[in-house]
């Protein structure tokens, strides 16, 4: 009661630059509401990313854009919006890692000291 139901255009698929910040992917991310008949809101998709190099071996995270207090509506600005969090605390999120057949393993990147 009192809670909103999940929004397809709300998921996508972010590419993980550090521990807490993140950036837009290549991943084009097909979101369908299959939540008939069923308790809740039930939502299930498929990404898919073409052409794929060397570049593209990193960590990933499907992530659910939640709303914020300020929101008035249901909609998500893809422009100007902050994948990084101003707290260490992520959005709900699955992460998967991409190896590319015939690539060398990525290095580590190391945590910048603060």
């Amino acid at each position: 009661i009192g809670k909103r139901p999940l929004r397809a255009n709300r998921v996508m698929v972010l590419r993980q630059v550090n521990k807490h910040k993140f950036e837009e992917s290549d991943f084009d991310v097909e979101v369908t509401d299959i939540s008939k008949n069923k308790k809740g809101s039930v939502l299930k998709g498929v990404a898919t990313l073409d052409d794929v190099n060397c570049k593209e071996q990193s960590r990933y995270v499907i992530i659910y854009k939640g709303r914020h207090h300020g929101d008035d509506g249901d909609e998500v600005e893809d422009e100007g919006m902050d994948f990084e969090h101003p707290r260490p605390h992520p959005p709900p999120h699955a992460p998967f890692g991409l190896r590319v057949k015939g690539c060398r393993r990525p290095k580590p990147r190391p945590e910048p000291r603060v």
